[in-house]
């Protein structure tokens, strides 16, 4: 998608500005169609479409055009505008897709409209995919330890499972946060009642000193009787 902006220059007169984002745009000049980026250069306080290298108009060598400040916002408004717009787009298209994939390739699973890529955690993502299994109209082995899965599912039906497994999934986190709060309190007061100190949970972590005959270490956090956290580090040999 792209939209023209029409700007006067004091010594080029007239020109269009072809934008598609931020940093692609196309300047008409006469019959020269230039690519351009739009640029703020803060040393100078100078805004401008910069064209990366150097090119001759009208015998003279130039590498960018100079525009105003006021120029400079509506054109970053328009590529605003047209980013939103080509999202929503994306967006309306995929509500109406009849079949959806999930890849293992993929950092989170099925593929979404940009707008919502960021929205859901990949075990919302493998929920779902469970749900969806007896519609799974077929599977591809790419032969790079990826498989992609094809489902008979709308993209709509597809974000209001996503949607609805988000609200059980955070229900589960905050129900297993507030458990684990429960009983951290209670370890917390067994140490002020007793005076001694108190082993909330241990870890182990790579060794973290080359002059012990070690690999990992056993780190051990305790409640203090003074409410505090300490940690005892125990190496392994």
């Amino acid at each position: 998608m792209t939209k023209i902006y029409k700007l006067n220059h004091l010594k080029l007169g007239e020109l269009e500005v072809k934008i598609s984002s931020v940093s692609r745009c196309w300047l008409k000049l006469g019959d020269i169609e230039q690519y351009c980026e739009l640029c703020y250069i803060e040393q100078k306080d100078v805004y401008a479409l910069s064209f990366g290298k150097i090119i001759t108009i009208n015998n003279e060598k130039i590498s960018g055009v100079k525009i105003t400040k006021t120029d400079y916002e509506a054109i970053v408004q328009i590529a605003k505008d047209i980013e939103t717009e080509t999202l929503q787009e994306e967006y309306n298209e995929f509500l109406e897709r009849q079949e959806v994939s999930y890849s293992t390739s993929s950092s989170t699973g099925f593929y979404l409209p940009e707008k919502l890529r960021d929205k859901y955690s990949s075990k919302v993502h493998d929920n779902v995919k469970a749900i969806l299994k007896e519609k799974t109209t077929c599977d591809t082995d790419w032969g790079d330890y990826s498989v992609t899965y094809t489902f008979k599912c709308s993209g709509k039906e597809l974000i209001d499972l996503l949607d609805k497994e988000l609200i059980s999934y955070n229900e589960k986190v905050k129900e297993k946060e507030k458990k684990e709060k429960e009983k951290e309190d209670a370890i917390f007061k067994k140490a002020q009642e007793t005076g001694q100190k108190q082993e909330l949970y241990r870890y182990i972590e790579d060794c973290n000193d080359d002059r012990e005959d070690c690999d990992v270490d056993i780190i051990i956090i305790y409640a203090m009787p003074d409410g505090s956290k300490s940690v005892e580090r125990n190496h392994t040999w």
